[in-house]
């Protein structure tokens, strides 16, 4: 086992609940396929890289291993999921963390699953940020795409960090001074 997650956020695509801003422009089945690529993308990308590689999914009733499986069966060594919990996006980012630290990793980095464009590059850089320094949380940003990523201490002794990491996300409050952006050294 690897000392960092990667989690990614994701939902099963279903005609109707997937992309469905993106599905009223170009209909219902081709935002399922489009997110569809956006998945096999990410697996293609990060199973079985820098970190041990994880998806958090919704809904809770999907087999989103056996879903992974099918999309990209070479990587199904690398497949492994739990459901998302939580009312909201910091809830489920909160639950994400918890989870991937009572597995017993130190480091954990998350990412949306509409980001299939992000880097392997972008991802080490959280991982490095977070083994060299001593910030307990660290954001990274490539134009759009947003990376959260925390070291377990942040957790252990209290979750007050854990809450303002989920907040960052609820409120889209800008990161504190121990964040990174893309261009910066790390």
């Amino acid at each position: 086992m690897a000392d960092t997650a990667l989690v990614i956020m994701a939902r099963y695509p279903r005609a109707g609940t997937t992309k469905t801003r993106l599905a009223r422009a170009i209909g219902d089945e081709e935002a399922v396929l489009l997110y569809r690529a956006f998945l096999t993308d990410l697996a293609q990308k990060f199973a079985g890289q820098i970190a041990d590689l994880y998806w958090a999914y919704t809904p809770a009733e999907v087999n989103y291993a056996d879903f992974m499986a099918t999309l990209v069966p070479s990587r199904e060594q690398h497949i492994r999921c739990f459901p998302q919990q939580g009312a909201d996006l910091g809830d489920r980012l909160l639950h994400a963390f918890q989870w991937t630290y009572k597995s017993g990793y130190e480091r954990t980095i998350v990412i949306g699953s509409d980001s299939p464009h992000i880097r392997r590059d972008i991802v080490a850089a959280a991982r490095n940020a977070l083994a060299a320094s001593m910030a307990s949380k660290a954001t990274v940003s490539a134009a759009r795409p947003r990376i959260s990523a925390a070291r377990r201490p942040s957790f252990s002794s209290s979750s007050r960090a854990a809450s303002r990491t989920a907040d960052d996300h609820r409120t889209g409050t800008k990161p504190g001074p121990e964040s990174l952006h893309s261009g910066d050294a790390v």
